[in-house]
């Protein structure tokens, strides 16, 4: 069963819907579907939604993605990366949400989206 919580329409952002999934005697997990553009969405779980709804996203190569810029930096001063660089949704749900990191700094880990859907960003769906 799926239940909508909460959804904006605010322009200035990416819209999105929080929605509550539950069935088969589970637990309610709520992911949250973001508007990216045209009718692509990109999903990821509501546990990271502060932080990634302070970001503007735009698609790239089929992913989510955002130019870093000083506000990112003011809103979330701890961030790992680059003022000016894109990031991508997921790498930013591996390496600032999860904490997941690389034992060699110079290299990142590859990050697969089981399902092959780029913005399909649900921890279940990355190994």
């Amino acid at each position: 069963m799926l239940q909508l919580i909460e959804s904006n329409t605010d322009e200035k952002n990416n819209n999105y819907f929080v929605v509550a999934v539950s069935g088969a005697g589970e637990a309610d997990k709520k992911y949250v579907l973001m508007h990216i553009i045209k009718g692509k969405y990109a999903i990821y779980d509501y546990e990271f939604h502060d932080i990634i709804k302070c970001f503007k996203w735009q698609p790239n190569n089929g992913y989510a993605c955002c130019l870093l810029k000083d506000i990112h930096f003011e809103k979330l001063p701890d961030l790992p990366f680059q003022k000016n660089k894109l990031v991508y949704m997921h790498i930013l749900i591996q390496e600032y949400c999860l904490k997941i990191k690389s034992p060699v700094p110079s290299e990142r880990y590859v990050l697969h989206h089981i399902n092959e859907r780029m913005r399909d960003n649900r921890k279940e769906n990355m190994i």
